[in-house]
């Protein structure tokens, strides 16, 4: 997040690695048998040494805990070893000052943070493993530094009420809907001001959204952004207040965001509050603050004792002469060492069970490399880097596509080191989509297909998203009560429309819907969903939709719409460039689908014996959905 106070994500990328799909080796393993002969799971505090010394078999072959271990070091070490130095720093400092943290201390702080949640603290420790992969013995230690910090802060906080509605506001009031055009270039920014400035229309900004800003997330929904609310912006009060103060329709000028240009549109400058009960909000808002500012003690103070300390991480300086004279330790503070094979003990225990799904599907990709004399090329993984910097990112200016630039916004992105990126993402992904070679044609009938979900008519609707039956039926008989059936189509268009946008906003479960009253990008034919393309397309302007259910990966949702209209088709020609750029767009996801489903292949007929889950896997047990494209 960009401390403007609104999100901005890089370009996306596609991209097949073994991070992303241990979710789909997991539900091969959910389906599987126990393994009769792995230790019981879950049974006693699990340690390194408790851990089996074989924690799984691929197809025969063995994976030992020295090398699952090894493995959690090269992809969380890092994090793990700054978390163990802010904890060496503190209590280091604890000790400097007298200051004592007891075990006891650390368990009242656990209960002071469920108790804000309303749950019992053994559902907090859950909810605390589960999403942070946390053992309580490591959650306690956390603990501990807190608490050492708010102890060596020495200081009480105060939280005022002018502070709690100032919080409230940024959150819940009025505010501003504008919509943004990205770029990393200036001179392209430039370039798309000049057309802005003479065709201003709404139009025109959504057009050059789409086609220029790279920033693809917002670029998708026409430019359009979260609304901008009051004290939203405490890092950045002069882009707040320039947004803030827009008129309906005004364009700014290029704003330098450090890096990059971006160029904003007001959409709505009386932007409504969120019909919310502050009263009600105003405890949470309270310790939301208060933390807000403890943080913030803290952070001044670690700060304080990082510059005044002697830190050694490897991981920072992995070419030192200190990481030849010593080879067993992997960071030290103020001469107190942090041994690699603690680390990795802990990381392995921390994030075992999941680096363990990777491996086994990494070994079975290797596998079936060899089986079929597979290699990937350094030259291959060269140019794979240089197709994907070339599509996504400016290139540099001698001409040449940005890889560095893109090897260091995945690794930032995924938190994880080059050589992981390397080996983890783009070896797998260029295997794989070897074992697909010529298996993957572009029809007559996909290029059609293209055309007509590119360039044909779409629906202009109204969306409200919902995940309960019950909820979806309330929300649809309020906006059918907006109807007057003796109104022409337009006229129902600007009755309905209003009173659909605020249902859209106070219930919709989607937030863009929740932002822009319901507005989302127009329904194209071949889109994906045909259940729903299939009900916009029979909509005529003004009218209610049915309730539509459709299922997702976090179950049945519910979808209302309302139709605005259909666009015209684009009658420009279809010319080689065009169907060119159709071509490769169409090549490219049928690749996705089919290396999708060779993975899905190759795991389903592997035999695994996964001990630390104590899981067994073989051809007949267990087969993965070939259904989700991965990415």
């Amino acid at each position: 997040m960009l401390k403007t106070g609104f999100h901005f994500l890089a370009a996306g990328l596609l991209v097949i690695g073994i991070v992303c799909v241990a979710r789909q080796f997991a539900a091969a393993q959910a389906n599987s048998q126990p393994n009769p002969n792995a230790k019981p799971v879950g049974t006693q505090k699990q340690t390194f040494q408790t851990m089996p010394s074989v924690v799984a078999e691929v197809n025969g072959v063995k994976i030992t805990k020295e090398e699952l271990a090894l493995e959690c070091l090269k992809m969380h070490g890092r994090e793990a070893v700054e978390e163990m130095i802010g904890l060496a720093l503190v209590m280091q400092e604890c000790k400097r000052l007298n200051i004592t943290v007891t075990d006891e201390e650390a368990k009242e702080e656990i209960k002071r943070f469920a108790s804000r949640f309303n749950v019992p603290v053994e559902q907090w420790i859950e909810v605390v493993k589960k999403e942070k992969g946390l053992s309580y013995e490591q959650y306690a230690a956390q603990m501990k530094q807190r608490v050492g910090l708010k102890k060596i802060a020495g200081q009480s906080v105060q939280v005022t009420n002018e502070e709690i509605n100032r919080k409230l506001d940024s959150m819940y009031g009025p505010g501003v809907l504008v919509r943004q055009i990205v770029l990393f270039d200036k001179a392209k920014a430039e370039a798309v001001l000049r057309e802005l400035q003479a065709n201003p229309t709404k139009e025109n900004f959504i057009s050059l959204a789409k086609q220029r800003s790279d920033d693809e997330i917002s670029a998708s929904a026409g430019g359009l952004i979260p609304p901008i609310r009051r004290y939203s912006m405490p890092d950045n009060i002069q882009l707040e207040n320039l947004l803030m103060n827009l008129k309906e329709g005004e364009i700014t000028g290029i704003v330098d965001m450090g890096g990059f240009y971006v160029i904003f549109r007001c959409e709505n400058d009386k932007y409504p509050a969120m019909p919310v009960n502050r009263q009600e909000l105003a405890e949470k808002t309270y310790y939301l603050i208060e933390e807000e500012k403890i943080n913030k003690a803290m952070a001044q103070i670690l700060s304080r004792i990082v510059q005044s300390s002697q830190i050694m991480n490897f991981f920072e300086q992995p070419q030192s002469q200190a990481v030849t004279q010593y080879p067993t330790i992997i960071a030290s503070v103020n001469g107190e060492p942090i041994h690699q094979q603690t680390v990795a003990e802990i990381c392995a225990i921390r994030f075992g069970d999941n680096v363990l799904k990777d491996m086994i599907i990494h070994r079975i990709i290797q596998q079936k490399c060899k089986e079929a004399n597979i290699a990937v090329s350094q030259e291959e993984i060269n140019a794979e880097l240089a197709r994907i910097a070339g599509n996504i990112l400016p290139l540099t200016p001698d001409g040449r596509p940005n890889v560095a630039r893109l090897v260091e916004m995945q690794c930032r992105e995924m938190k994880i080191e080059p050589a992981v990126y390397y080996s983890n993402v783009l070896w797998p992904r260029l295997a794989l989509k070897k074992m697909t070679q010529g298996s993957v044609q572009v029809t007559q009938e996909d290029m059609i297909k293209a055309w007509e979900a590119t360039y044909g008519p779409k629906v202009e609707v109204l969306a409200i998203f919902l995940n309960e039956e019950r909820k979806a039926y309330d929300v649809w008989s309020q906006a059918r009560k907006a109807y007057n059936t003796n109104q022409k189509p337009e006229e129902q268009i600007d009755r309905v429309k209003p009173i659909f946008g605020q249902l859209a906003a106070q219930h919709s479960i989607e937030q863009a819907t929740r932002y822009n009253n319901g507005m989302i990008e127009p329904i194209a034919r071949y889109s994906g969903m045909p259940q729903i393309e299939n009900a916009a397309f029979d909509l005529q302007p003004g009218e209610l939709s049915q309730i539509i259910p459709f299922d997702t990966v976090n179950g049945k949702q519910y979808l209302i719409l309302f139709c605005l209209g259909k666009t015209q088709p684009d009658t420009g020609p279809f010319d080689d460039e065009i169907k060119q750029k159709l071509h490769d767009h169409i090549y490219d996801q049928k690749l996705e689908i089919e290396v999708a489903q060779v993975l899905n292949r190759l795991m389903s007929s592997a035999t695994v014996d996964n001990d630390l889950a104590g899981k067994t896997q073989g051809p007949n047990m267990a087969g993965v959905s070939t259904n989700s494209t991965i990415r």
